[in-house]
């Protein structure tokens, strides 16, 4: 929080540090809430989490790996995006980053 503090010249009292597991995505709006609860509005919303695998497609298990990438890098920012929308209203503003992998795909991967 500290190196937030500094990095965007903000007083101490206006950060808050919201700390969620993308992979428990029932928690979401519940997490939501509690970054609502520290200010009155959410302004801007930065889908910027993701995980990735190190391994063959072929050879990757699919629940330990393939749905477990699909609940982190889509569901979780497709949760957070609805849970968030409606607290924005017309005056928030979504960020969506994605890898340069969702360009270029790796052989095998």
């Amino acid at each position: 929080k500290a190196q937030l503090v500094h990095e965007c010249g903000a007083s101490e009292d206006s950060v808050r540090v919201v700390v969620v597991d993308l992979e428990d995505i029932d928690r979401i709006p519940s997490v939501v809430q509690q970054a609502l609860s520290c200010f009155s509005r959410i302004d801007v919303l930065i889908n910027n989490a993701g995980v990735g695998q190190r391994c063959f497609a072929r050879d990757a298990d699919f629940k330990a790996v393939d749905e477990r990438l699909f609940k982190i890098n889509f569901l979780a920012c497709v949760a957070l995006t609805k849970s968030v929308l409606p607290i924005m209203g017309s005056h928030g503003h979504l960020i969506n980053v994605s890898s340069i992998a969702g360009k270029f795909g790796l052989r095998l991967r």
